[in-house]
């Protein structure tokens, strides 16, 4: 019964080749699109950061 335990057969790999397969295939398309949204995020971040100084001078002023 030990031997049994012990080794691996071929047909385990395979459905653990399988399964990581089947993981890579999920995994991967949804990485993607999380980093498009992240690059979105980050542009809008960058763009709206411009706001603030001319925010703080039309408040100080009265002026653009």
């Amino acid at each position: 019964m030990k031997n049994v335990l012990k080794n691996s057969t071929l047909v385990d790999r395979m459905i653990m080749v399988a399964f990581i397969g089947i993981l890579a295939a999920v995994a991967i398309p949804a990485y993607g699109e999380y980093s498009v949204h992240a690059k979105a995020d980050q542009t809008l971040t960058h763009l709206n950061g411009g706001n603030l100084p001319m925010t703080e001078i039309y408040m100080t002023t009265g002026l653009l």
